[in-house]
């Protein structure tokens, strides 16, 4: 059941470290960074939760805890070679947003074989909820507006763009909470100058206001 505005207190909230991070001792700095402490031994590869170009999506499962995350399982070829930097950006700027309508990046492991990137575990995507439902309640549509409010006001204040919003990439979670993933074509705005033409620009922006 989504929890009500009022038990949410303030537009945002920050989430703790998880538990597996706990465990293994590894600080909040530390993750998201390709070949930390985390190894491929310390979890088990399990069913599939869908696939793509590029790859898949899998359950994976910690031996030491028994918690559930999802791993997306991108196998070295010299696509996914020559984009590891734009992975490397993904990873760095949705490892520092931590918001309880964020999808958590857990950490990433480098292989020899494969680019694995570990997540939060997500019931559905709005897409698949759409796809089930002709008509959303008033109530419904009100908290997963409230959700992507909530997180985008959050992005914008930590000077990142997600540019890729759409129902795909908007997921529910197992604590009631819709939240935002695929950081893929996302930016920082930091150290970022205006640009485009300034008879075009909107006024926020020429006034050197906050947009």
């Amino acid at each position: 059941m989504q929890a009500s505005p009022a038990d949410r207190g303030s537009t945002y909230k920050r989430v703790s470290i998880f538990n597996i991070y706990e465990e293994k001792g590894i600080e909040e700095g530390d993750r998201g960074i390709i070949d930390n402490d985390v190894k491929l031994d310390d979890i088990v590869i399990k069913e599939e939760l869908g696939s793509g170009t590029f790859g898949q999506v899998r359950v994976c499962e910690s031996k030491k805890s028994g918690k559930l995350f999802a791993v997306k399982i991108l196998p070295n070829t010299k696509a996914i070679i020559a984009e590891k930097h734009l992975l490397e950006k993904e990873i760095a700027i949705q490892v520092k947003l931590l918001h309880e309508n964020v999808v958590q990046l857990i950490t990433s492991l480098d292989t020899p074989a494969n680019l694995n990137i570990i997540f939060e575990l997500m019931k559905f995507s709005l897409r698949e909820k759409m796809e089930q439902v002709e008509v959303f309640n008033e109530k419904t549509t009100f908290h997963i507006m409230l959700d992507l409010s909530a997180v985008l006001d959050f992005c914008h204040s930590e000077n990142v763009i997600h540019r890729d919003i759409k129902p795909e990439n908007y997921l529910y979670g197992f604590d009631g909470l819709w939240k935002l993933a695929d950081f893929g074509l996302s930016i920082s705005t930091k150290g970022m100058t205006k640009v485009g033409t300034e008879n075009y620009q909107p006024p926020e922006i020429l006034d050197g206001k906050p947009h």
